[in-house]
């Protein structure tokens, strides 16, 4: 009987230590797992803010660009009513493109202040520079 006590207190002592074992790989888990959590929603955080940084960002640029092009439309807008410019003929029209080019005017600028189409702006300069190769 001695030995019957001693096995079944060998046994409860082996089932107890498996149990701590088994509690602690659970509390393991249990910690991993929060861990995982906490980490997924730290990443989700960071994602919305700076999917917020992006969005403010992108805003600025718009206000800076709609403020660039405002600004554009009204002085063009202004000359446009202050000063007539009288038709120009072909001949007048290339002149002024010539030295409008030479002072550093960019096509899109000439157009403006010549009242006509960047593309009719961008062939005379194509043709002058033919004609100034040959």
């Amino acid at each position: 009987m001695g030995i019957w006590i001693s096995l079944l207190i060998l046994a409860v002592v082996g089932l107890g230590l498996k149990i701590a074992k088994l509690q602690h790989q659970v509390n393991q888990r249990l910690t991993k797992e929060e861990l995982e959590e906490a980490l997924a929603l730290f990443l989700h955080d960071i994602k919305k803010d700076n999917e917020i940084v992006i969005d403010a960002f992108h805003q600025q640029l718009n206000r800076t660009n709609e403020k660039q092009s405002t600004s554009v439309d009204v002085k063009t807008d202004t000359t446009r009513s202050t000063e007539k410019q009288p038709e120009l003929n072909r001949d007048q029209v290339v002149d002024r493109i010539r030295t409008y080019q030479r002072n550093g005017h960019h096509a899109a600028d000439i157009a403006k202040t010549l009242k006509i189409g960047i593309r009719e702006v961008e062939l005379i300069q194509h043709v002058n520079k033919q004609n100034q190769n040959n």
